[in-house]
């Protein structure tokens, strides 16, 4: 999968000759396989290969992360580190050694991009939107079970969906209590 994500990232993409993009990057292209989404077809990575070379060329114009303004959590996340590792004064802190703001990085750069690389557009949101684990799906349905045992199997379909909510979002009293001011 990481293999297949390189195609959005801009600064390697900046790195690439017109050799590599015919062999390189299509490759990179017919990973997106790993992925299984019904969209990356034949039709779409043939639509995909007919946007890199201006791609690369794109991103050899403008490929600099750097300009790009630090998010807020990546500023939060420095701050926590500092305070809890309390690095030495020779330890530098870079965004590019964040996999989280070197991510967001690039989001940031295709949002500008997209209409003018609709192929790639769709493809980096259908694999960023890939979810890598299902923790939260079983997670939900072990609260589930939870409320399953203490209220008995004969709990109203609907009830059940209230408490599930409920439980996986909270007591929702501070939300009544702020609309109804």
């Amino acid at each position: 999968m990481s293999e297949a994500a390189l195609i959005f990232d801009p600064v390697e993409l900046s790195k690439m000759s017109d050799a590599d993009i015919a062999t390189v990057n299509y490759y990179r292209a017919d990973k997106l396989d790993c992925f299984r989404y019904r969209h990356f077809d034949s039709k779409f990575k043939e639509k995909l290969r007919k946007e890199m070379p201006d791609l690369v060329r794109e991103a050899k114009r403008d490929h600099n992360l750097g300009r790009i303004p630090e998010s807020k959590e990546y500023k939060t996340r420095l701050q926590k580190r500092i305070r809890r590792k309390k690095p030495d004064s020779d330890t530098v802190l870079s965004w590019e050694n964040d996999a989280g703001e070197y991510s967001e990085r690039i989001w940031q750069w295709w949002k500008a991009r997209r209409d003018k690389f609709p192929a790639h557009a769709l493809a980096l949101r259908l694999a960023v939107l890939a979810q890598l684990s299902s923790c939260s799906v079983e997670r939900v349905f072990s609260k589930l079970k939870i409320i399953r045992e203490r209220c008995g199997e004969k709990l109203y379909d609907d009830m059940c969906e209230i408490r599930l909510f409920l439980q996986c979002n909270g007591d929702l009293s501070n939300l009544a209590d702020k609309m109804s001011k």
